[in-house]
């Protein structure tokens, strides 16, 4: 099945397969669909169904042309464009025709296509359209969303939720693309590389310690002035005259990287991550929205609890995991060059009905 979808690789185990000593034909069944073919980027190649055309000329080719999905305006709509598709295996077999019908009787609605000004103007315009429907009438949950890729899924989800519309996300999130995971990874790198200055102040620049943003920046004048260490300066503060607008918050942020990070070889992975997401979490991230300093944001916490549990399964694997084992393994995710090798998590759905939101 998904035979549009197979890559070289996979289609070579399937013509080893095929492959006998004795000269009979093999009992195989091929089912796959060109215009679906949406895997390119994974080596996906529409050119082993030609090739098993090919190989097996007198394989009878069963069109399936009934759609049970959609009305007839939408399978006429798709077709006008996909015809237009040069890579397909109409026009490439002698006599293959593919014109799908509709198997309801309805008449559906014939699709619109709407230009926005610009990329971000078209979240709004989606959300324009969504309020008008919902004020008509139709409940959230007859409404959905279809998005081309996972990506573009979050700024209409983000926008959705500013306006109060019910929505339910279906995807996956980026785990260390979190604001939260972010903090705590930058968190991760101070406790083991102190001597560095700019991993120490991403550290202390974590939303939850508070600490000023002239501060940090005051700090690291005084390290370059000194020709010391940002963790000396630290070191230092309470002798300091330095005007500094918050110091015992600096202090405090201080004493907490230190001592998360003194205790690194004398505690378990897990102990060390639990420290750290406890830290990058104490507070909420920014009251701009007006939360209430005891209420968490519950996709805040569903990456928290995410990216434990993902810490967790790998010290259950590997026993013997050293923290910093851990952090190159999350560096390897984090690395663009490897962007296909991510990490995940669930969104969790706020509302039990809402518009349906998710790829095609």
């Amino acid at each position: 099945d998904e035979a549009q979808d197979t890559n070289g690789a996979q289609w070579k185990v399937i013509e080893q397969l095929t492959t006998y000593v004795l000269d009979h034909e093999p009992n195989l069944f091929v089912v796959g669909d060109d215009d679906q073919a949406i895997y390119r980027f994974q080596g996906a190649n529409l050119r082993n169904m030609l090739s098993f055309h090919e190989r097996f000329p007198k394989a009878p080719i069963i069109p399936l042309t009934v759609s049970y999905r959609s009305t007839q305006v939408i399978l006429d709509a798709a077709q006008s464009l996909i015809e237009k598709n040069e890579e397909r295996l109409v026009g490439k077999i002698p006599g293959l025709v593919k014109n799908l019908t509709a198997f309801t009787k309805e008449e559906g609605i014939q699709p619109q296509l709407l230009r926005a000004a610009s990329d971000s103007a078209e979240h709004w315009l989606i959300a324009d359209i969504l309020q008008e429907r919902l004020e008509q009438g139709i409940a959230p949950e007859d409404i959905a969303v279809l998005t081309q890729t996972n990506a573009e899924l979050f700024p209409i989800y983000d926008i959705l939720r500013a306006r109060s519309i019910p929505v339910i996300l279906h995807g996956k999130a980026d785990l260390l693309g979190h604001a939260l995971v972010a903090e705590a990874m930058a968190m991760f790198q101070a406790l083991v590389h102190l001597g560095s200055n700019s991993h120490v102040i991403s550290a202390l620049a974590v939303t939850a310690f508070g600490c000023h943003p002239a501060d940090l920046s005051r700090l690291a004048l005084l390290a370059r002035e000194q020709k010391k260490d940002v963790q000396d300066v630290l070191l230092d503060l309470e002798q300091t005259d330095a005007p500094f607008l918050k110091k015992d918050v600096l202090i405090a942020a201080r004493d907490a990287v230190l001592e998360l990070a003194h205790k690194v070889d004398n505690r378990t992975v897990l102990n060390t991550v639990e420290g750290v997401l406890a830290a990058v979490s104490a507070g909420p991230r920014l009251l701009l929205s007006g939360v209430p300093e005891n209420k968490k944001d519950p996709l805040d916490l569903a990456a928290i609890e995410a990216f434990f549990h993902y810490a967790k399964a790998q010290c259950l694997q590997t026993p013997t995991l050293t923290f910093r084992c851990f952090l190159r393994e999350l560096e390897f995710f984090a690395d663009p060059q490897y962007g296909q090798a991510r990490l995940t998590y669930e969104i969790p759905h706020l509302v039990a009905e809402g518009i349906q939101l998710m790829t095609a």
